[in-house]
């Protein structure tokens, strides 16, 4: 795998989508004392690692569109 990763490496919009609501529905349904690092917006679906590093995947007809915070 290239770094970064070339389109034709990834995984289909929905699926990096899909994979990263689960983790948020599964972080929001467990009780947990640490700090939820997925949530879910609507289309959009957001990862913050607690480190300054954050990512939000919007899915749209047929792509996904990521936006990256640091």
């Amino acid at each position: 795998m290239h770094k970064p990763a070339r389109p034709e490496e990834l995984p289909a919009p929905w699926t990096l989508w899909s994979r990263a609501a689960a983790m948020a529905a599964l972080e929001a349904a467990i009780p947990y004392d640490g700090y939820p690092t997925f949530a879910l917006h609507g289309p959009e679906v957001t990862h913050d690692d607690g480190g300054g590093n954050t990512w939000t995947l919007l899915r749209k007809p047929n792509r996904a569109v990521r936006e990256t915070t640091v």
